[in-house]
């Protein structure tokens, strides 16, 4: 039923993600990633398991699919930068705030998981953007069994935040995707991937940006 049976589980694991991109053999995509390779030291604390519920991450209605709610203390995306959840002041809602540094050649990647089936009937992503220096957001959406369907969005630098509104069918398959001879099917998406490509279309003098994504969900059209 997509929901973690709590009564087996027998262990829990914690992984750097980063080992996986440093053990793949691959300079150039350490470079593309800004992994930087060195030893690690990771510091654990009041690890406790309790009965205390948490806000609902994903919020799920006939016309439209919250995808992060930002409610919860923890980050419930992948990301090959530092990320966390910061809170809205006043008016303001919740955000995903990543902070890296824009450079030629490199790329930041955001990956939201989405159980598959949670967006059948869905027929377009929005989310509003924020980031302190012109971006290239590269939005693609992927789906179980190797499906990748992307568009690219422009990112103003700074001001009030940026309305994205991207509609499934205008996607186009992506060049590693395994699916070419049609569009997106919702009912198969498996996540969403944000990633600033700024420095792969050009030389953009390096600088450190913070990219703020608020109000991700899917919806359906009203009829």
């Amino acid at each position: 039923n997509g929901q973690l049976d709590t009564d087996r589980i027998e262990a829990v694991g914690l992984g750097d993600l980063g080992q996986f991109v440093a053990q793949s053999g691959s300079p150039e995509m350490v470079a593309l990633l800004g992994i930087e390779l060195g030893p690690r030291t990771l510091l654990l604390d009041s690890f406790t398991v309790t009965t205390e519920k948490l806000p609902p991450s994903v919020v799920v209605t006939p016309k439209e699919v919250r995808l992060d709610t930002f409610a919860r203390p923890q980050v419930a995306w992948m990301a090959s930068c530092p990320v966390q959840i910061v809170k809205g002041e006043g008016d303001a809602q919740a955000a995903l705030a990543a902070t890296y540094r824009q450079a030629q050649r490199r790329l930041t990647a955001l990956v939201r998981p989405v159980p598959v089936g949670t967006l059948k009937g869905m027929q377009k992503l929005a989310f509003s953007a924020e980031s302190q220096v012109p971006a290239l957001l590269l939005v693609q959406v992927e789906e179980a069994g190797g499906g990748k369907f992307n568009t690219t969005v422009e990112i103003p630098k700074g001001g009030s935040p940026q309305p994205v509104t991207v509609i499934f069918a205008n996607l186009t398959s992506a060049d590693d995707s395994t699916v070419k001879d049609r569009g997106v099917k919702p009912e198969l998406i498996s996540q969403i991937v944000l990633i600033d490509a700024t420095g792969l279309i050009g030389a953009p003098a390096e600088a450190d940006n913070t990219l703020a994504i608020r109000n991700l969900r899917a919806f359906a059209d009203t009829p």
